[in-house]
């Protein structure tokens, strides 16, 4: 996240490319001498700060991995140790006992989330197809937040997500996408006026298969500042090589991306 904890972090234009955005976001401010690359910070304490004392408060190498994400999905980012643990930190946003609609398609570890969840009487979860538009919008009245993921892992189906979110917010329903599979250089929900983007940095924003990292972009100060209180209170943080090797593997996410398209 984006604040004073760190030092300045390369400036960003917002005219810029995304794929310019995934090269330079992160990088330290030009300082003659200074590294080109957030070096991996690994420390459990801090010289004391109003923010920075101990390793659950922050550090720079979340903080850099963050800023990138910030400007790639216009949101307030915070990381965390994986997919799963983001996840559970989102579900904390819904009112005891509320109503949480989930893809049947939905990835099977937040699945196994929801049912412990609904089985310890915390949620009630009720299963939609988020490829239906009409059905889904039909399944918001009552409902306290809907999850969508799209695309869908492993069945790759696609929600339509700004008509679900605008019916969404006429009902004041928070709405959460789970965006991994199509990463913020091929949807921005939080532009469609998502509440809150759940990011598996672990799959292609790592790129390489040798992490485990999870983010949530929120849309709100407030739902940023519950992401980064929740984080400390349960010590769900990643490590500083990850998120170093997280911001790494992001760099190169264009080319991946272009090389998955289908050829003509």
């Amino acid at each position: 996240m984006s604040n004073n904890k760190y030092p300045e972090f390369v400036p960003i234009e917002p005219n810029w490319n995304p794929n310019t955005i995934t090269v330079q976001a992160g990088r330290p401010a030009r300082v003659a001498g200074a590294p080109m690359n957030t070096p991996i910070t690994l420390s459990s304490t801090y010289v004391h700060t109003t923010d920075l004392g101990y390793g659950r408060d922050g550090n720079q190498s979340w903080g850099a991995l963050e800023e990138a994400l910030d400007k790639l999905e216009g949101g307030i980012a915070t990381t965390f140790s994986s997919g799963l643990a983001a996840a559970t930190a989102i579900t904390d946003l819904i009112v005891p006992g509320g109503t949480l609609l989930v893809p049947t398609g939905a990835y099977y570890g937040v699945k196994n989330i929801f049912a412990r969840l609904e089985m310890h009487k915390r949620l009630i979860v009720r299963l939609i197809d988020v490829g239906n538009t009409d059905d889904t919008i039909a399944a918001l009245k009552g409902a306290d937040a809907v999850w969508m993921e799209s695309v869908t892992n492993p069945t790759l189906v696609v929600a339509d997500i700004a008509a679900i979110v605008n019916e969404a917010k006429k009902l004041n329903i928070l709405a959460i996408v789970d965006s991994t599979f199509a990463t913020p250089l091929r949807q921005r929900p939080l532009d469609f006026g998502a509440d809150i983007v759940l990011q598996s940095v672990t799959k292609f924003l790592g790129g390489h298969s040798d992490l485990l990292l999870g983010a949530v972009i929120c849309k709100s100060n407030a739902h940023a500042e519950f992401m980064v209180k929740h984080r400390q209170d349960f010590g769900a943080i990643p490590g500083g090589l990850d998120a170093f090797l997280a911001l790494r593997g992001l760099e190169p996410l264009p080319c991946v991306l272009i090389a998955l398209k289908p050829m003509p």
